[in-house]
């Protein structure tokens, strides 16, 4: 009787383990889904813009996959874009959607490992899996799931793990080698640092290998042969950008570099993050001595070698970007974008850790086991309210991120009529290339979004201001620092209102455009005081450039860009004369 409640009990155990394991998943997936806006951004007008615009015209040819951009070669994410074009257009957010499931696809994986390590048991394994996905899913990473592209720089890591689970495997060495040439091959042309694949991926025999080690020297040498071939295209023709600093190989620079690199990922944490690194890095050390320790003495290599394997990956690469990047400043170290590489460390120390708690071969296991609990629940102690913190601070960095996309949204949806609107230049720094770029790829039917022509702005001169509460208003429009500021609300309705256009009426009729904004801002207020409970108010801000002397009525409108139609909201302001 004890016997079967004791294995009720474990079932328990381990269904409370996997759904906090589940926390941070679907917590990432709601903020991304929450916050995430179809804007092209930055480097995705050229990676993969450039391929789409040659597809849009007709002129695709094979090379344009192998375009160079930064120090990358995207010939693989160009295929998929193409792929995922040709089904719905170009939308980022299938991107996004793409990240998401390289980091589950890390978990799982992980979580295999994790259950075949010798000696580990569910329970020990459904709690490294959950540490796993606190940090896969943390919140550092909410800004990384909004900017579609970054599933590229994820790949690299999830090829090493795919690498070790495949060289841990009963295949036959012949097959784990075209395994892993094939993974090798897409991770080199997927992100720079995938060429690390060619040395980490090098297939491995099983305990009872059945293959002759002259079949295995031929799978060597087919491996090694496709891998000089793959590195010296990816160099043809190669050119260092030469917006990049040289490379620096300073010591005392290269620590600091890595340690801010490492510690970055609880950058939002009220923990320094150079104190974060050096602990993580003194950690990882400790770790992989004494697992290199165990080996000398005899320890089954296999043991340990996934985590060896995600370590020399991470280490490596954390390497690679410092002697690259170092010429910036160190504080580049800190960039979010680096999370996706630098969590890989993260993983390493686990795993290690994991493997160490798990090897039961010695003297020393029970005095072992105890030190990993102890120091394990000591970081876990430390790391609950870091990673609390993190979360508020992730929270709130995607919704400013959310509403500077929408509003950089609106700017491209409005840059044929309103081509002097700065925020065209955060989009792309360049706005002719990108007026271009973005015709190109409306014209075909490619772009997820419609640009609103110039017969709305003829529309709203001819209209007049309006005391019309039914579409919302403006509540305050004051000049400060020669810039305008507007605030108000509009009604969201079957309207489909996705943005407000904000303009001053010259006391000639003629009208200047000032600002276009999406209305993101929750005004439960509004709702309330006109008790209105059919409709939601939105509310709006905006901080524009105005050009003094100005004189007139500044008017806004509520606007329907994919229709063109725009209501006009009360309360136009009238501006003091200048004195």
């Amino acid at each position: 009787m004890l016997k079967k409640r004791f294995h009720i009990d474990r079932k328990i155990i381990c269904a409370a383990l996997l759904l906090v394991a589940l926390i941070p998943v679907v917590l990432a997936v709601i903020a991304t889904l929450r916050h995430w806006v179809p804007l092209p951004y930055w480097d995705e007008w050229f990676s993969p813009g450039t391929l789409l615009i040659s597809y849009a015209k007709g002129t695709l040819t094979f090379s344009d996959f192998f375009l160079q951009h930064n120090e990358s070669r995207k010939a693989f994410p160009c295929l998929l874009y193409i792929t995922l074009t040709k089904l719905h257009g170009w939308d980022v957010r299938d991107a996004m959607v793409v990240t998401l499931l390289e980091v589950t696809a890390i978990c799982g994986l992980l979580l295999w490992l994790f259950l075949r390590t010798k000696g580990a048991t569910t329970i020990t394994a459904l709690v490294a899996f959950a540490v796993t996905t606190f940090l896969c899913f943390s919140p550092v990473q909410y800004d990384n799931f909004l900017w579609g592209l970054l599933f590229e720089l994820f790949f690299p890591g999830l090829a090493t793990i795919l690498v070790a689970v495949v060289n841990l495997s009963k295949f036959r060495f012949g097959i784990k080698t075209i395994i892993n040439v094939v993974v090798a091959l897409v991770a080199t042309y997927t992100f720079t640092n995938g060429m690390l694949l060619w040395m980490l991926g090098v297939p491995l025999p099983a305990a009872q290998e059945s293959a002759s080690k002259r079949a295995r020297l031929l799978w060597y040498l087919i491996f090694a042969l496709v891998g000089v071939a793959a590195i010296l295209a990816y160099f043809l023709d190669y050119k260092r950008p030469p917006s990049h600093p040289p490379f620096q190989f300073g010591i005392l620079q290269l620590a600091h570099y890595m340690i801010l690199w490492v510690g970055g990922y609880f950058n939002a944490a009220p923990l320094p993050p150079f104190g974060v690194g050096v602990v993580v890095l003194i950690l990882s050390i400790i770790v992989l001595a004494n697992a290199i320790t165990l080996l000398i003495r005899g320890a089954n290599w296999r043991h340990f070698y996934p985590w060896f394997l995600i370590s020399a990956y991470a280490f490596s690469s954390g390497l690679i970007t410092a002697s690259g990047r170092v010429g910036f400043g160190v504080e580049q170290a800190l960039s979010n974008r680096y999370a996706a590489v630098s969590l890989f460390v993260y993983l390493g120390l686990v795993g290690t850790t994991f493997a160490l708690y798990c090897y039961d071969q010695d003297g020393a296991v029970a005095r072992r086991r105890w030190w990993i609990i102890g120091v394990g629940i000591a970081v876990i102690a430390l790391a609950v309210p870091a990673w609390a913190f993190c979360f508020r601070a992730g929270q709130q960095l995607v919704v400013r991120t959310a509403q500077r996309n929408a509003r950089l949204l609106c700017a491209l949806e409005w840059m044929d009529v309103f081509p002097t609107n700065p925020d065209l230049k955060l989009i792309l720094p360049y706005p002719n290339v990108l007026r271009t770029r973005a015709h190109a790829l409306a014209g075909a039917g490619l772009l997820r979004c419609h640009l609103v022509s110039g017969r709305l702005v003829g529309q709203l001169k001819e209209s007049g201001p309006s005391t019309d509460l039914s579409h919302g208003r403006i509540e305050e429009a004051t000049i400060r620092d020669k810039s305008l500021i507007t605030s108000g609300w509009i009604w969201l309705s079957n309207k489909r209102s996705d943005c407000v256009l904000i303009a001053l009426r010259k006391p000639t009729g003629q009208l200047d455009l000032l600002s276009v904004i999406a209305p993101v801002i929750a005004r439960p207020d509004i709702e309330r005081h006109y008790g209105n409970k059919e409709m939601k108010a939105s509310g709006f801000w905006s901080r524009a450039p105005i050009l003094m002397p100005a004189q007139g009525l500044i008017e806004a409108w509520a606007v329907d860009t994919t229709s063109e139609v725009a209501w006009p909201l009360a309360g136009a302001w009238r501006l003091p004369p200048y004195p």
